[in-house]
């Protein structure tokens, strides 16, 4: 009896074991998941520039792929605006008709830090950021800028600036600016802003994106990213 009785106890104990097997092993995987730094990015967010509001879908993948949707709430028109290959590329679609065209100097270098303003804290790191020698920014200079003080609800340095300067005359030339106003509730795996404020500096006109959305690795195929071709 003791014999047997040992024998229960023995299964018993290996029962347990593998039982925190695998419980660790789970819970090691969904952590390496949580942890695993994005391979891309959903985002929905809704601009309001002058009377006029609009939704924004960007679709990002790694650091060159990027692709915003905008679009009207009657759905009667909406452009595409793709990066890819250091090229930038406009297709609007406007009541049933459509045309393709390369975005270039100023007009590609300001489209493009609006879309790498949406997650800057993913385009602006110091080891395998965005390439900022893009030919996009041919004659242009961004400046990122975050805060010197951790943020108070994150205790989290947290994004306060892009600038975007003309540098092909003597003299550099402020020509687009970001504000970063506020900030999402949650700082994994970067702090993520809630409220942008743009304006161009040499018209003085401004406009808000407001971030509703967020999600990462949720698989987005390199064909969305295909630059079009001009009519």
């Amino acid at each position: 009896m003791r014999n047997r009785s040992t024998a229960v106890r023995i299964n018993q104990f290996i029962h347990w074991l593998i039982f925190i097997g695998v419980f660790f092993f789970g819970a090691l995987t969904s952590l390496a998941r949580t942890q695993a730094p994005p391979e891309s990015i959903r985002l929905h967010a809704s601009m309001s520039m002058g009377d006029g509001h609009l939704s924004l879908t960007l679709l990002t993948k790694g650091q060159h792929k990027l692709r915003a949707s905008i679009q009207d709430p009657q759905h009667k028109s909406k452009v595409h605006i793709t990066y890819n290959q250091e090229q930038l590329w406009t297709k609007p679609f406007i009541h049933g008709s459509e045309s393709a065209r390369k975005l270039e100097g100023t007009e590609a270098a300001e489209n493009l830090l609006d879309l790498l303003a949406l997650n800057p804290q993913f385009h602006f790191k110091q080891r395998d950021g965005f390439n900022l020698s893009s030919s996009a920014l041919k004659g242009y200079k961004v400046e990122y800028t975050q805060s010197e003080k951790p943020y108070k609800e994150t205790n989290k340095h947290v994004p306060e600036s892009l600038k975007l300067f003309d540098i092909s005359k003597d003299e550099p030339r402020l020509i687009r600016s970001i504000r970063y106003i506020s900030f999402q509730k949650s700082t994994t795996p970067f702090v993520r802003p809630k409220e942008l404020v743009l304006t161009d500096e040499t018209t003085s006109e401004s406009g808000t994106i407001i971030i509703n959305e967020v999600s990462y690795n949720s698989g987005i195929p390199d064909f969305i990213f295909k630059l079009p071709e001009s009519n």
